[in-house]
C-alpha cells in the first residue's frame, strides 16, 4: 500500500510539473520573457506560489529545464534524419534551421528568448542554455574531414555557429528572406555560412548546404 501511494505521489507530481512547463511554455511564447512573470505562470496554471517555488526556484531554472525538452525534441528529431545529412556540416546546419528558422516549430521559446536577448540583454540572464554536446561532436567532426578548421576550439566554433544562425534568422526576418516555409531554410544556412566565412571558421557557402 505505502509503495502505490508513493507511486500516486510521484506520479501527481510530476503531471504537476508538466503542467507548469507547459503553461509556462505557452506564456513565453505568447508573451515574452520580460511580460511574463512565474507568480502569472503559476495562476495560470493553477498552482500555489509556494508548490511553484518548489519545482522551480526562479526564472533561470524554469527556462533552462524548457530548454531542456526543446533540446531533446531537436536531437530526437535530428536522430530520425540520419540518412538526410550527406556531411557533419549539413547536420550541423539542420540542426541550427531546427532552432532559428521561422518554419520550424521546435524551439519556440529558446528561439524567442535568445532574440529578446540581443534586443534587450538587461533583462535576460545568461547563460540561458548550454550547448549541448551533440553540436560539440558535429563540429568535431566537420574538423576531421576538413569542413570547418581544425585549428580552432570545438566548443567556441559552435558557440560562433549558433551565433552567425541567430544573427542570420534576425536578417532573414528583418528582409522577410525565411518566411515561414521549409524550403527557405536556405536562404537562413546561406546567410549563417556567408557569416561564418567571413571570418574564416568555413568555405562552404558554395557547396549547396
Amino acid at each position: 500500500m505505502m509503495e502505490q501511494n508513493i507511486t500516486r505521489r510521484e506520479r501527481k507530481k510530476q503531471e504537476t510539473r508538466e503542467r507548469i512547463l507547459s503553461v509556462a511554455r505557452e506564456m513565453l511564447i505568447s508573451r515574452g520573457y520580460g511580460a511574463t512573470t512565474l507568480e502569472e505562470i503559476a495562476e495560470t496554471a493553477d498552482v500555489a506560489k509556494a508548490t511553484f517555488y518548489n519545482y522551480f526556484p526562479n526564472k533561470d531554472d524554469l527556462l533552462r529545464q524548457i530548454a531542456a525538452i526543446e533540446v531533446e525534441a531537436v536531437d530526437l528529431q535530428m536522430a530520425q534524419e540520419t540518412d538526410r545529412h550527406s556531411s557533419p556540416l549539413a547536420a550541423i546546419c539542420r540542426s541550427q534551421e531546427l532552432t532559428f528558422s521561422e518554419s520550424s516549430p521546435v524551439l519556440q521559446v529558446i528561439r524567442r528568448i535568445l532574440l529578446e536577448d540581443i534586443m534587450h540583454p538587461e533583462k535576460i540572464p545568461l547563460p540561458l542554455i548550454e550547448k549541448g554536446n551533440m553540436l560539440i561532436d558535429l563540429v568535431r567532426q566537420s574538423q576531421e574531414q576538413g569542413e570547418l578548421r581544425s585549428d580552432l576550439d570545438p566548443t567556441q566554433t559552435a558557440q560562433a555557429i549558433g551565433r552567425a544562425y541567430l544573427a542570420a534568422s534576425i536578417f532573414c526576418k528583418h528582409l522577410n528572406l525565411c518566411p515561414e516555409s521549409p524550403q527557405n531554410d536556405y536562404s537562413l544556412t546561406l546567410s549563417a555560412m556567408a557569416l561564418l566565412e567571413s571570418v574564416g571558421i568555413t568555405r562552404q557557402t558554395e557547396k549547396g548546404l
